[in-house]
């Protein structure tokens, strides 16, 4: 007795128009999200309420609002003044939207995975070389320079390869991740 067998349908691809119309929101929100995380973490005041503080009562310094000082906290707190690369990278990223507005074709999803593990791979660099070589940052900041991401891995890998080692492995990892 022969069994019965499920026939997939291919879905129909997206129209190259609906394709473009979704490529110019897309490059409209990247573009927003650029600015607003750049005037957040930009106007970032150490007394306003975010996530390692409730803040002094107040008003709100930050240009972002509540919400725009508790994400500025968050970022800094984790990834130091090297937070300042998600801006970038959103920038990037609507630029590359806006180069690629015309094309009718879909993205390939692995090409994109590729670049954003890349960015993940420099932005762990970058964290751990900040915190190796500019400690708390020196300008009264109330997170160190690297954030918790980069004490963690800066100083976790001093400790077995030396302050040399975990600098020249850190460089090493921040140029390939830009590489990528």
């Amino acid at each position: 007795m022969a069994q019965a067998s499920w026939k997939k349908t291919p879905k129909p691809p997206l129209a190259p128009a609906i394709l473009r119309m979704l490529r110019e929101v897309a490059l409209t929100l990247l573009a927003a999200l650029a600015l607003y995380l750049l005037i957040t973490l930009w106007s970032f005041h150490a007394a306003d309420p975010g996530w390692s503080t409730s803040g002094t009562g107040a008003p709100v310094h930050n240009a972002g609002g509540r919400v725009g000082a508790w994400i500025a906290d968050v970022l800094f707190m984790l990834f130091g003044h090297v937070a300042f690369l998600f801006p970038l990278l959103a920038g990037v990223s609507a630029w590359r939207m806006f180069l690629q507005r015309k094309e009718t074709g879909a993205r390939d999803l692995r090409h994109t995975a590729l670049w954003l593990g890349g960015f993940v791979i420099a932005l762990l660099g970058a964290c751990g070389l900040a915190s190796l070589h500019f400690g708390n940052g020196g300008d009264g900041a109330a997170f160190p320079a690297g954030g918790m991401l980069g004490n963690a891995i800066g100083y976790g890998l001093a400790g077995p390869f030396s302050y040399t080692g975990a600098t020249i492995f850190l460089l090493a990892l921040f140029f390939s991740g830009a590489t990528l």
